[in-house]
């Protein structure tokens, strides 16, 4: 007689969770003030880098860029640099995407 499956629950490879728990902290505090933006930004970069540590291949990579990408937010409501706070925020919503199916594929 044949033995029932058995499936394993899927383990997501180091650094997601924390990635995703940085996400989800940011979408909560980001609020609409510039002022809560930059500290917002300023704290998902910090998460983002701590996430970093416990990762690595791909998803080492998708987290380090968005740990670039909310401090290039934060820099640029502060002034230190030019550019589009949009299209940066737009791409890292794109990169989260990215990091989603990375995280759920293993």
């Amino acid at each position: 007689m044949p033995l029932p499956t058995a499936s394993l629950p899927k383990i997501r490879p180091g650094g997601c969770d924390p990635a995703y728990a940085t996400v989800n902290r940011y979408n909560q505090v980001v609020g609409t003030t510039k002022g809560s933006r930059i500290a917002a930004a300023q704290e998902a970069r910090d998460g983002m880098m701590s996430a970093s540590l416990s990762a690595s291949g791909g998803v080492y990579s998708i987290i380090t860029r968005l740990a670039q990408g909310f401090q290039e937010m934060g820099f640029i409501l502060t002034g230190m640099v030019g550019g589009d706070y949009n299209a940066v925020a737009t791409s890292v919503g794109e990169d989260v995407e990215t990091l989603k199916s990375l995280c759920e594929t293993h």
